[in-house]
């Protein structure tokens, strides 16, 4: 379709592939995380209950299957976060789009150890960082983990 041209084009272009990249990658595996948990909300009573009471199907999916969905969404975003790390490195390299994660790749050939040092304090922070808004989405989302912890 030659709607974009991934080399030798604005930078605008080569962002929005280099994204496109990193989302499509995730969304094959979260669709599946979100299946799978629907379809384990399909098969308990309450959802059973809910039909019975005349819910539609959609709509007891909606208001019963959800949150127990979400829950399980934000556990597998976690690990997905920590790939957009190493995944940006690597579409930085294939696009060449200038940006932290290729300065590091640099700075691996120029054996730059500061430089190195400073990217995994800031992967680092970053994967803390997910890991707190994580926690505390699930806390929001499921009030009985703050007792259990």
């Amino acid at each position: 379709l030659r709607l974009f041209q991934p080399y030798g084009s604005d930078g605008a272009t080569r962002l929005l592939l280099s994204v496109a990249l990193i989302a499509l990658y995730s969304c094959g595996s979260l669709s599946r995380v979100v299946r799978i948990e629907f379809l384990r909300v399909v098969q308990q009573p309450y959802f059973r209950t809910a039909l019975a009471k005349g819910l539609r199907r959609r709509t007891a999916l909606w208001r019963h299957g959800r949150r127990h969905v979400a829950i399980t969404l934000v556990a597998a975003v976690v690990p997905e976060a920590a790939w957009v790390v190493g995944g940006t490195a690597v579409t930085e390299v294939v696009f060449a789009v200038p940006g932290f994660s290729q300065f590091a790749v640099d700075s691996v050939a120029a054996r730059d150890y500061p430089v190195l040092q400073a990217y995994v304090v800031v992967v680092a922070a970053w994967m803390v960082a997910v890991h707190s808004a994580a926690g505390l989405l699930s806390l929001c989302l499921d009030p009985r983990l703050a007792r259990s912890a």
